[in-house]
């Protein structure tokens, strides 16, 4: 079956090694300073790291099939832990954008490693490890778009402050208090603006997948049906998983669409974004 192309890919056209001295960036420790990535490293590599992988996919709860089946169609951004290092691998995209076009940061050199960190540990408060639900008394997990409650985010806030107490004690009290407040959509500067386009534009990109993996399947549905210079045969997923990819587009695009195109206003590598997918936008509208 031959696939229909996605017309372009941010990570397949980035160059990984202009992103490592962003992901590489210092963090200051009381001990000096640390890595992004290793920091990162040290929950990911964790039992309670490894154990976020055993979660509930993301989408999985309203729109969820077989999980090796759903990384295929859907990338690995689904996966709790691996969502975590894509939102701070886009905000090194959102990084290298800013200096590649408009040749400078939008923040100081020394908060860079602060940032993106940001993003390797957000979701670490939907952590439901054992040992952490036995410490905080109570975990959630992941919760679809709109329906997090206040009570649900108090929950989440207690995770994280376990989480910064097991393997984050080392950082200063004020960096982990701007992390947290970014995280927390406490922050108001362009620290949580850059969180937040991050998080948004790689969930828009899980939608795209969705989007495209759906109308490949749909029309396999029809052997030997020609749409735009392709054959499709058989279809390799079952109609009603088919239908759920088409709902996961539809939930994203009109819930992420409008932001992507306001992010856009605001960061290069956003407004390549939507130019690039500007198609799948129109459609999301």
């Amino acid at each position: 079956m031959t696939e229909q192309p996605r017309p372009w890919d941010p990570l397949e056209h980035t160059n990984v090694l202009e992103l490592e001295p962003y992901l590489r960036a210092p963090v200051e420790t009381i001990n000096g300073p640390i890595s992004a990535l290793e920091l990162w490293a040290r929950f990911d590599q964790s039992p309670i790291g490894r154990d976020m992988d055993t979660q509930p996919y993301r989408f999985s709860e309203q729109f969820g099939y077989d999980r090796h089946q759903m990384v295929e169609d859907l990338g690995y951004d689904i996966v709790p832990t691996d969502h975590q290092f894509m939102t701070g691998l886009y905000t090194a995209l959102i990084l290298e954008g800013e200096m590649r076009v408009r040749g400078k940061l939008p923040i100081h050199s020394q908060d860079v490693g602060m940032i993106v960190l940001t993003g390797l540990i957000h979701d670490t408060g939907e952590s439901t490890h054992s040992d952490i639900e036995a410490e905080v008394g109570a975990v959630v997990g992941d919760i679809p778009f709109g329906l997090k409650t206040d009570a649900d985010r108090v929950v989440e806030a207690n995770v994280r402050h376990a989480i910064y107490k097991r393997f984050y004690s080392d950082l200063p009290p004020e960096t982990l208090e701007c992390i947290e407040a970014i995280i927390a959509h406490e922050d108001t500067t362009i620290f949580h603006d850059m969180y937040e386009a991050a998080h948004t534009l790689q969930t828009c990109d899980t939608g795209i997948k969705a989007y495209t993996v759906h109308n490949r399947e749909f029309w396999a549905m029809f052997p030997g049906k020609e749409l735009e210079n392709f054959t499709y045969k058989n279809s390799t997923r079952e109609p009603d998983v088919i239908g759920k990819l088409g709902k996961i587009h539809s939930k994203v695009s009109r819930n992420i669409g409008p932001l992507v195109v306001e992010y856009a206003r605001q960061f290069a590598f956003a407004d390549e974004f939507t130019k690039e997918y500007s198609q799948y936008l129109e459609i999301a509208a």
